[in-house]
């Protein structure tokens, strides 16, 4: 099975870092494309470091490459939790495409992410610890303030510490996903336009998702952009008229995959962030904030305002 090569690079790099006596001659000129690769590298960091091994990997790898790779780039072109975990679950399938993410917000400033595979199948746990080391790394890149990880299994088991105080603690033995906790945040603003010029130096549009769903992962990657046909069709390497025939031959409409897009980023941030509605609907590619009303009136029946008071 293919996944993108960045999985693979980022383990490397992590080793090099951690424990460059794993890396072998015959690891070393594995197909980074490969998932076979991924999990071969995952077995012998476990053999030289144990599983907390796994868990530290992508920091060192972020702290390793200077400039940091396009996707550490993208990931962190956010302003909260929320929107990052939110682009992870987006992006995941086009990383990795055994695996899905999913995420359960808990009380503001807290949320769960859980790791799935296809059919049901059981996750594998060296995977699932290098995705919480992920997580953690990234949430710590944007800034996030009193930062804890601790474990969650579907068994109904969990609660032990995975990472605070600035380090990483051994993983349980059951652990399917874990619980994102934080106290504060400094104010970011994400670079307009950067994370769509990201999106196309990665190259991420040859994916396994249908369609519709690659569209609404750029849209939702950079809402305010001007998301013309042409564009869209550039940023997924198509033809215009081919983006259009395909779409056709699946019932959608760009122009409404587009605006839901929009309306799903700017209703994540009625519901997590402090913006005003004006100041939401700027930054989530509305006119103004009586056009992010009317669309939201019509697809839900509310108000923003009443939007928000119902889900915080």
């Amino acid at each position: 099975m293919e996944i993108h090569p960045w999985i693979v690079e980022v383990v490397v790099e992590g080793l090099e870092a951690l424990a460059p006596e794993a890396l072998n001659a015959p690891l070393r000129s594995l197909n980074p494309a490969l998932l076979s690769s991924k999990l071969a590298l995952l077995a012998a960091a476990v053999a030289h470091g144990g599983e907390a091994l796994l868990l530290e990997l992508p920091g060192a790898a972020r702290c390793r490459r200077d400039p940091p790779h396009p996707l550490w780039l993208l990931f962190e072109n956010v302003d909260t939790p929320e929107a990052l975990t939110s682009l992870a679950v987006e992006l995941y399938p086009m990383l990795h495409s055994a695996n899905t993410l999913s995420v359960e917000p808990l009380e503001p400033g807290a949320l769960v992410l859980w790791q799935h595979t296809e059919h049901g199948a059981p996750v594998d746990r060296l995977q699932t610890l290098l995705g919480i080391g992920f997580v953690g790394t990234l949430l710590e890149a944007i800034g996030c303030e009193g930062l804890t990880l601790t474990s969650a299994s579907s068994a109904g088991k969990g609660g032990e510490a995975l990472f605070g105080d600035g380090r990483w603690h051994a993983a349980p033995a059951e652990v399917d996903g874990c619980v994102v906790r934080w106290t504060g945040l400094g104010r970011r603003m994400p670079l307009r336009g950067l994370s769509t010029l990201l999106l196309q130096e990665v190259q991420l549009s040859p994916l396994k998702l249908p369609l519709p769903d690659q569209i609404r992962a750029l849209v939702r990657a950079d809402p305010d952009a001007s998301w013309s046909l042409s564009r869209v069709a550039s940023s997924l390497r198509m033809a215009p008229r081919s983006l259009q025939r395909r779409l056709a031959a699946e019932g959608e409409s760009l122009s409404t995959l587009l605006w839901a897009s929009r309306l799903d980023c700017a209703c994540e941030q009625l519901q997590n962030s402090e913006l005003s509605v004006t100041e939401i609907a700027a930054v989530t590619g509305f006119s103004d904030s009586s056009h992010l009303r009317r669309h939201l009136k019509s697809a839900l029946g509310c108000t923003p305002t009443a939007y928000r008071k119902q889900h915080r």
